[in-house]
Parts: C-alpha cells; structure tokens; sequence
C-alpha cells in the first residue's frame, strides 16, 4: 500500500510512500518514500504504531513520526544538511473511543494544521499567538 503525502510549496510536490514493514507488536508500520536516489540516509519515513489499552483507566495510543532529511550540496556533493520530525500523539479515552469521535479528533489537528495562521506561525518559528 502506498501512502501519498503532498507538501506545502506554492505547486504541491506529492510524496509517494511505499509500505516496508507492517506493525509488529511494539514495532512500528514503516512507510519509505525512496524518490531521493542518493540513498538510504536521503529517504523520508513514516512510522505509525497504535497500541490498545490493557486497563480501563488506560487509553489507546496512536502514534505517527515523520521523518524528513533537508538535502543541500557540501563542497559540490550531496548532503543531508538537517532533519525535521513531525510527531503526533492520540490518547484516545477508552470510554469515548468511538470511530466517528476519533476520526473529530485528527480531522481537528488536519484542520489545525492547514490553518493559515497556525501554519505562519509555525514556519516563522513564532508564538502561537491569535491576533
């Protein structure tokens, strides 16, 4: 299965992720988006988890980190330059874990993050302040 991501640049550039492990107990789904051919260490990964409470006074977890190498040149060679990670956390209470309210929850964050102020001050590394 292949997951398609598009990102933020004026004309979206779709990023295509190929699924290499499926989750595993405590190891996660990991998906690979292998379209940087300077290797390994240039890809784009996304690893998703999600793991069910044992105890009612427990919640359900999901979890999703993306992991992205910024790729530059040094000395005429390519070069990952840095990382960014994006990591979200759902704690998901038991007695309210329904499809339809789980499903509020991460459209709310989608949302939030698609806001044009938050998304402006988040790239401008500023406070999160509401004029």
């Amino acid at each position: 299965m292949a997951l398609i991501i598009n990102d933020g640049k004026g004309s979206p550039q779709a990023h295509s992720f190929g699924q290499d492990a499926q989750q595993n107990g405590a190891d996660p789904a990991e998906y690979v988006n292998r379209s940087n051919a300077n290797g390994p260490s240039f890809w784009e990964r996304l690893k998703v988890w999600a793991t069910l409470a044992l105890r009612p006074s427990q919640k359900h977890v999901v979890k999703m980190k993306l992991s992205r190498p910024i790729a530059g040149t040094v000395n005429g060679n390519p070069a990952v330059l840095g990382q960014h990670e994006a990591i979200l956390t759902l704690l998901i209470d038991q007695t309210v874990a329904t499809e339809s309210d789980i499903l509020d929850t991460l459209v709310m964050v989608a949302n939030l993050a698609d806001n044009a102020t938050f998304r402006t001050q988040v790239k401008q590394l500023a406070p999160s302040l509401i004029p």
